[in-house]
C-alpha cells in the first residue's frame, strides 16, 4: 500500500512506544512514513523513539500536553499522504495489516477498520476478537448502539478526515467522527481478519471513570447521534445518554422497545450475521430496560 503515513500519539509510553513504531514500520512498504507526536510526557517516551533510525520516522517537535483530539489533529495536519493509519503508542501493528487494509480501500471504502488481538498483561494469553465483518450499512445501526470500531485499526483517506474537519474536543472523540463519517455518506468496513495487537491495561483513559462519565455530557456528540438516528431511522433514538451512562435501571426512555423494533426492520436488508450481531446487542438494551 504506498502514499500511507501511520500517526502515533503517545504520553507516558516509555515502556512500549518503543515496539509500537518498530511495529508500524516494519508493516509498511519503503515508501510509507510514522509520524509521532509525544503529548507531554513526563517520562522517556521521547528518548525512545529518538533511538530508532529509519529515515521513514518522523518526531514532531512539539511536545506540550495538548490532550488527544488536538493531539491528533497536530499530526493530520503534517501528513502529506493520500492514506492515513492510526495506532496508538502502546499498541502495535501486525506484519499484514497495511497489505490488507490497502485492498479494501481500492475496492472503494473510505475509512476501514479491523477486530484486534488484546494482549492483558501480566496474563500470558492473546485474546483475538471474534466478530463479524460489518459493512458500511451495518456500521450505521451499530453505531446507535455501540461503538463497533476500535480506532488504532483504522487506516483510510486522508482527504475523508480532513472534509469531516479532524477530531473535535470531546470525549470519546474517536466515536464522535465515526458519527459524523457516516452521516456524511462515506463508506466505513470492519474486517474480520485482526491488524493490531491491543494492549488493554489499568492505565487507559477509556477505563477512567472520570472520563466514562463525561462520554454523556458532550452536547456536540449527542447531536452527531441524533443526526445518525434521524439518516438510518427517521428519528433520534431516546437511548443516548441512558446507555453512555450504563444503562441505569428505571431509566430507559418510555418508547424504547418500539425504538429498537424500527432499528431491527431497518437491519432486515443486512446479511444474516450481521443482523444476529444487531439482534444481540437490540436483546442487551432489552435486558438492561428490564431491570
Amino acid at each position: 500500500m504506498n502514499g500511507l503515513t501511520v500517526c502515533i500519539t503517545a504520553r507516558n509510553a516509555e515502556g512500549t512506544i518503543g515496539a509500537s513504531v518498530r511495529s508500524a514500520l516494519a508493516a509498511l512498504p519503503p515508501s510509507g512514513r510514522v509520524l509521532v507526536r509525544d503529548d507531554g510526557s513526563e517520562d522517556g517516551t521521547a528518548a525512545v523513539v529518538g533511538r530508532i533510525a529509519d529515515r521513514r520516522l518522523r518526531v514532531l517537535d512539539d511536545a506540550s500536553p495538548q490532550g488527544i483530539p488536538a493531539s491528533r489533529n497536530a499530526l493530520l495536519e503534517q501528513v502529506e499522504t493520500p492514506y492515513l493509519a492510526i495506532l496508538d503508542g502502546d499498541d502495535r501493528a501486525l506484519p499484514w495489516r497495511f497489505r490488507r487494509q490497502g485492498r479494501l480501500l481500492a475496492r472503494g471504502a473510505d475509512l476501514v477498520f479491523s477486530t484486534v488481538i488484546i494482549r492483558k498483561p501480566p496474563i500470558p494469553l492473546l485474546k483475538p476478537q471474534l466478530l463479524p465483518r460489518l459493512s458500511s450499512r451495518a456500521i450505521a445501526l451499530a453505531l446507535l448502539l455501540e461503538n463497533p470500531l476500535m480506532h488504532p485499526t483504522m487506516t483510510g483517506r486522508t482527504s475523508v478526515v480532513r472534509a469531516l474537519g479532524g477530531y473535535r474536543s470531546v470525549a470519546a472523540e474517536d466515536f464522535d467522527l465515526y458519527l459524523r463519517a457516516v452521516t456524511a455518506g462515506h463508506r466505513l468496513l470492519r474486517d474480520t481478519v485482526p491488524t493490531v495487537l491491543y494492549l488493554r491495561h489499568a492505565g487507559q483513559t477509556t477505563i477512567d471513570p472520570a472520563w466514562i462519565r463525561s462520554k454523556s455530557d458532550s452536547t456536540l456528540v449527542a447531536e452527531a447521534f441524533a443526526d445518525l438516528g434521524r439518516r438510518e431511522l427517521g428519528f433520534a433514538p431516546g437511548w443516548f445518554a441512558w446507555r453512555r451512562e450504563g444503562f441505569p435501571p428505571g431509566r430507559a426512555p418510555a418508547d424504547l422497545q418500539v425504538q429498537l423494533g424500527a432499528l431491527l426492520d431497518a437491519a432486515e436488508s443486512l446479511r444474516p450475521s450481521e443482523r444476529r450481531h444487531l439482534a444481540g446487542l437490540v436483546a442487551s438494551f432489552r435486558a438492561h430496560a428490564a431491570r
